[in-house]
């Protein structure tokens, strides 16, 4: 079954029915699989303005290995944004529509795969938990995971990812590459509550968190969650 049909459900029950909210998933073209774990990857951020760094990151996230059905870009909501700048001192602001609308545009963004968020954060768990249980009603199993670049990597508390907490992080260092979340013999520092990482060739190990073994090549840290 589609990933779209299902979420034209959820978004009737988070009253998403506009044609512009609509528009936002028509050439999804994911279909979930059963009998097996369908990622869907939240990749949230300022955007302010979308560039080259936000691309790389979010086309990092549909590498085959991670198999992600989708990736859902969730943009700030303005007043987040503006509070934001105003600890940066910085004055240049571009509303969360204007923000979207520019990610929706850009041609090297896969619409099949990748869908920007068309409301405010209020309704976004209100639609992903839809999501879940409606797949989960027809046997399918569908699994959320932040991702996110290494700039915004809280070691302490690592899954603390605002708006939303989810029970899981993808860590993509394909846009940039930070050393102080490295140690000298280049496995990533140890994060607060997670085992210590693992190296895999295969992306999955039976582990709370593991580090792929080409992420200089591929860029991934990927953490398994909880």
């Amino acid at each position: 079954m589609s990933l779209k049909h299902y979420l034209e459900l959820a978004f009737k029950e988070s009253r998403l029915t506009s044609n512009a909210d609509l528009g936002k998933i028509r050439h999804l073209d994911g279909i979930l699989q059963p009998n097996q774990e369908n990622l869907i990857l939240v990749y949230g951020g300022s955007f302010n303005p979308p560039h080259q760094g936000h691309i790389d990151v979010i086309l990092s996230g549909l590498n085959p290995i991670l198999a992600a059905v989708s990736i859902i870009i969730l943009p700030s909501e303005d007043f987040h944004l503006r509070n934001k700048l105003a600890k940066s001192h910085s004055e240049f602001f571009l509303n969360m529509k204007r923000r979207a609308d520019i990610l929706d545009a850009i041609p090297s963004i896969p619409k099949q795969k990748v869908w920007v968020w068309p409301s405010t954060w209020y309704p976004f768990k209100t639609c992903i938990d839809a999501l879940v249980r409606l797949t989960a009603a027809d046997g399918f199993e569908v699994a959320f995971s932040h991702l996110i670049g290494p700039d915004n990597v809280i070691p302490n508390d690592p899954l603390d990812i605002f708006p939303y907490r989810l029970p899981r992080i993808l860590v993509s260092n394909k846009a940039r590459h930070i050393a102080a979340h490295f140690r000298p013999d280049g496995r990533p520092e140890r994060w607060n509550g997670f085992e210590e990482w693992i190296r895999s060739e295969e992306g999955h190990v039976e582990g709370k968190a593991i580090h792929l073994n080409f992420y200089m090549i591929y860029g991934f840290l990927i953490s398994l969650g909880m």
